[in-house]
């Protein structure tokens, strides 16, 4: 299955996933780190980050598909867009508040290890979600 973009259940569920995660961020004294998401052409959470005040600067989108980064980056041109593998650009930020990863497939071996890289980048009190299509 394709995946379809953007639809308005799944632009609630990030408000309220990110309305969640800033407050406790804010609570555990978090919130100045940067934001690790999956970019995708929509670039929805970057969106979403900026609309909870998240400055630009401190938001990293990645994905591994070269299009899909160069219609993010065209929407958002002060966001830095990484090509490759998120695993791998967690580890190169040392100063994280969030990571969202918002899987367009089946929860499998690749997706676990690619949340635990998450887990093992994020400080006490960092947040960690992570999200997936039912009857993928």
């Amino acid at each position: 299955m394709a995946y379809g973009g953007e639809t308005w259940a799944k632009k609630v569920a990030r408000d309220i996933l990110w309305r969640e995660a800033t407050a406790a961020l804010k609570r555990a004294n978090v919130i100045k780190g940067r934001f690790v998401v999956l970019a995708s052409e929509e670039a929805g959470d970057v969106s979403t980050l900026m609309g909870y005040g998240v400055d630009r600067s401190r938001i990293v989108a990645v994905d591994t598909s070269a299009n899909a980064l160069r219609i993010a980056q065209a929407k958002f041109p002060d966001v830095k867009m990484v090509h490759g593998d998120v695993r791998k650009v967690l580890l190169g930020n040392e100063r994280l508040a969030g990571v969202h990863l918002d899987f367009c497939g089946p929860l499998g071996r690749e997706t676990i290890q690619t949340c635990n890289a998450a887990y093992q980048a994020l400080p006490m009190g960092g947040v960690l979600c992570a999200t997936f299509q039912r009857a993928r």
